[in-house]
């Protein structure tokens, strides 16, 4: 485990006007020369990508804390919350680690992210795999606008966070990993102690808001056309985020060729509820598209 710590790279940079953080998984045989940007999540952070980039081995991931997330800086108040913003971080960061071709990894709203990502620079993207990518009607968001804003924003300790998250999310949650998985998402001072959702509660306000307007550009069907590269798409077979009519119609507005693969066991949380599938699935598809 500690050989594997040391694989883990953390720094800063000065991006779109605000501090990011970033860390990177550059194992001994690294293919640098292949690198994977992974974008997380609405109610994650960087550490999601821990054990995905652990299992893998050889790939060299970079997972930054998007703006407001994590320890990054939300930046300017009035900085729009919008997917392109999003992507536009992501691009500059890009630009300022001087990637010249790369593959995008982007789960539930982060998907929005690298399909805006991927049709903005055609030509440096690789491949793009979408993790359970949301593709609900408009009304259906925003009858869950109530239910975002309930949500709890801290807990007493790693345990009660876990078991939070299990109950609130579809899909099998093994107890080592689940643990783990929450371990790396969560912001604490004490393993032991109290934590908390890696963002301010006023910031996932302003997003959620935004989400579930008719301004919205966090729907991916309008994006989809728009990407030029080989695309996976994750599902998981016991999400709430999607069905499989929705996930079709996206298929057929992507790249022809986009492969569709269910993980049963899953709900939102592949790399949690399905971990040996889930990168068996990844591997299978980074070597025939990545390279």
């Amino acid at each position: 485990m500690n050989s594997q710590k040391k694989r883990w790279e953390e720094s800063y940079h000065f991006v779109s006007n605000f501090l990011m953080y970033i860390k990177e998984w550059k194992p001994k045989r690294t293919l640098k020369k292949n690198p994977i940007l992974a974008l997380h999540g609405s109610r994650m952070q960087s550490g999601m990508w821990n054990s995905t980039a652990e299992k893998l081995k050889e790939w060299h991931f970079i997972c930054p804390d998007q703006r407001g997330y994590g320890l990054s800086d939300a930046g300017s108040p009035r900085h729009p919350v919008s997917s392109k913003s999003f992507a536009k971080d992501a691009l500059n960061l890009a630009n300022k680690l001087k990637l010249d071709r790369f593959s995008l990894f982007g789960p539930s709203f982060g998907a929005a992210h690298v399909l805006h990502l991927a049709s903005l620079i055609p030509k440096r993207i690789r491949c793009v795999v979408l993790v359970d990518v949301p593709s609900r009607p408009l009304e259906i968001r925003a009858k869950g606008l109530e239910e975002n804003f309930a949500q709890p924003n801290s807990f007493k300790d790693l345990k009660s966070a876990t078991k939070y998250f299990s109950k609130s999310e579809n899909g099998d949650w093994p107890k080592k990993e689940s643990l783990q998985f929450v371990k790396n998402l969560l912001l604490y001072n004490d393993l032991n102690g109290p934590c908390r959702m890696p963002f301010d509660k006023n910031w996932f306000f302003k997003l959620r808001t935004f989400q579930a307007s008719i301004k919205s550009d966090y729907d991916p069907f309008p994006i989809a056309p728009l990407v030029k590269c080989p695309v996976l798409i994750l599902r998981g077979g016991k999400t709430k985020r999607n069905t499989p009519q929705e996930v079709r119609k996206l298929k057929a507005l992507l790249p022809k060729g986009t492969i569709i693969k269910t993980l049963k066991k899953s709900g939102h949380f592949p790399m949690v509820a399905d971990l040996k599938n889930y990168e068996e699935v990844l591997r299978e598809f980074l070597k025939r598209y990545a390279l």
